[in-house]
C-alpha cells in the first residue's frame, strides 16, 4: 500500500510510522514528485507531537511573566496545530496565574482561554501558593497523582514531550 503526502506541512523527509504505543519505524520516501511524497504504508498509524507545557514561573518579576507569556504561546502553538495533542500545567509558584488569567480583565485572558481546555494545576501546590479556591472556582483540572503533584513520569511514559517555563 502506498499513502501520498503533502510536504507542506512537512518538516523533514522522513516520517516515523508506530505499531502500538512504544514501537516505531522510520519510514523514506519512495518517490519525491514535485511537494508529493510517495511512502510504503505496512503500518497502523501515524506518530504525532505530543508536548506538556509545564508553567512553574511565579507571579512576582518581569521575568516570570515572559515565562509565563513564552509558555502559552508554546502551549497555544501545539493546540493549534493538526495532530498535535498539548497539556498545560500550572504547577508550584506557578499555580498563581490562575486566578490571574481567569480574570477577564488580565492582558493575557485571551491567550490563556485559547488552551483553556487544556489546563491543569498541581493539587498540591494550589493550595500551597493559597490559590485553592479560585482554582476549584474556575473549574480547573487539578492533578494529583504523584504525592498531591502531577506525576511527570506519567505524561513521559505517555509519549510527551515535557517543556518547562
Amino acid at each position: 500500500m502506498i499513502v501520498m503526502v503533502s510536504t507542506t506541512r512537512l518538516r523533514s523527509t522522513s516520517l516515523t510510522f508506530g505499531f502500538g504505543k512504544r514501537s516505531v519505524v522510520p519510514v523514506t520516501p519512495l518517490l519525491v514528485r514535485s511537494r508529493v511524497l510517495l511512502w510504503p504504508l505496512g503500518v497502523l498509524e501515524l506518530v504525532m507531537t505530543n508536548a506538556a507545557v509545564v508553567i512553574l514561573a511565579g507571579t512576582e518579576s518581569h521575568a516570570d511573566v515572559g515565562r509565563l507569556v513564552n509558555g502559552l504561546e508554546t502551549a497555544t502553538e501545539f493546540a493549534e496545530t493538526d495532530g498535535d495533542d498539548v497539556e498545560l500545567v500550572f504547577d508550584g509558584a506557578g499555580t498563581q496565574w490562575v486566578p490571574k488569567l481567569e480574570d477577564e480583565e488580565s492582558e493575557y485572558h485571551e491567550l490563556y482561554r485559547a488552551v483553556r481546555d487544556h489546563t491543569a494545576v498541581c493539587d498540591f501546590c494550589a493550595g500551597a501558593f493559597g490559590v485553592e479556591d479560585a482554582v476549584d472556582d474556575a473549574g480547573v483540572v487539578t492533578l494529583d497523582e504523584n504525592d498531591g503533584h502531577p506525576s511527570v513520569r506519567s505524561l513521559v511514559d505517555d509519549g510527551y514531550e515535557v517543556i518547562t517555563f
